[in-house]
């Protein structure tokens, strides 16, 4: 999810691209985004696992307190979600296009995405 994705969806929960439902944002948070810059590929590992390949497009500092506002309708550090979103997940996202190479492999059953939906 990009920035501009990211910030549909906070706002209206809808993804910019096609007004798709989507009730969450979905990021990837670094602490640090010194060396990184666009157009820069990641590397996602599951348990050791390479899962997938982040092709960063975008890279910014997300307002938190307004997205904990928008998304789970209140900014209090009370909040359990609310507390790891400020106190503990990384100050930075990085988005853009998602290349998988592998379903990660999970202790308990999951569903794709294309059998959620239907």
């Amino acid at each position: 999810m990009d920035e501009a994705a990211y910030n549909s969806v906070v706002k209206d929960m809808r993804v910019s691209a096609d007004g798709a439902l989507f009730g969450l944002p979905v990021t990837l948070d670094l602490q640090c985004v010194k060396d990184l810059k666009q157009g820069d590929k990641i590397l996602l590992r599951w348990e050791g696992q390479d899962v997938a390949v982040l092709e960063a497009s975008s890279i910014w500092k997300p307002n938190k307190v307004l997205e904990a506002r928008e998304v789970y309708g209140t900014a209090e550090l009370e909040h359990p979600t609310v507390h790891s979103l400020i106190a503990e997940q990384g100050q930075f996202y990085v988005g853009g296009k998602l290349h998988g190479l592998a379903s990660p492999k999970f202790k308990y059953i999951v569903q794709t995405p294309s059998e959620v939906r239907a």
